[in-house]
């Protein structure tokens, strides 16, 4: 994965009216919207406030340069789908445990197929800062799939549930940033059905 040699800079100041705050969000749809389009080396901040229908005066106010645009647009898709993750998770009492896995999947697919090619741009690019930040989101998403283990069979063992989240979690992470790769051709929906089996499988082993 290649890495920045700086840490971008981040938002010169924040949007605190209504109006403001979506002029930001159109800023970084369109930044998603082109590197999808053209990659990281071809998108330009010029190309970004065209797309956006701001002037690049007002771009720069809210962002220093491309990379604080790159960064801020991989933040807010990790962060939507991390909340996405947590509305499932948190409506645990209201399905059984083979629903639940179904639909973790599911969101965890949302987040890496979707718009691939954007994916594979920015993460291949994203800082040590982003970086860390992706891992903090991976190790919040663990913990409450912890949580929701523990409420199907609350007199596991602590130590044995924190165990098995992480491997539930790295095990679908793990096979999904390897189809970044350019030398496989991955075939999502039965690499869907094979981790869906394969973590099934390996809770009903654990009894649960």
């Amino acid at each position: 994965m290649k890495r920045s040699a700086k840490k971008p800079s981040g938002p010169r100041k924040k949007p605190n009216q209504r109006r403001s705050q979506q002029t930001v969000e159109y800023m970084i749809e369109a930044t998603a919207h082109i590197i999808e389009k053209l990659g990281i080396k071809k998108t330009s901040t010029n190309k970004i406030a065209e797309k956006a229908g701001v002037s690049i005066g007002s771009l720069y106010q809210y962002f220093p340069n491309k990379n604080s645009l790159i960064e801020k647009a991989l933040a807010v898709f990790i962060e939507k789908n991390v909340v996405k993750l947590l509305v499932v998770l948190r409506k645990r009492d209201t399905k059984s445990l083979e629903l639940l896995i179904d639909e973790i999947i599911d969101v965890f697919f949302d987040f890496f197929v979707a718009k691939q090619g954007l994916r594979k741009e920015l993460f291949r690019n994203a800082s040590e800062e982003l970086l860390s930040n992706i891992y903090a989101a991976e190790d919040h998403i663990q913990k409450e799939i912890k949580q929701s283990l523990l409420f199907y069979r609350p007199k596991s063992s602590d130590d044995e549930v924190e165990m098995i989240s992480y491997i539930m979690v790295q095990s679908v992470v793990g096979c999904l940033r390897g189809s970044f790769s350019e030398n496989r051709k991955i075939d999502f929906p039965k690499l869907k059905k094979e981790l869906t089996l394969i973590i099934k499988s390996y809770l009903k082993h654990k009894e649960f």
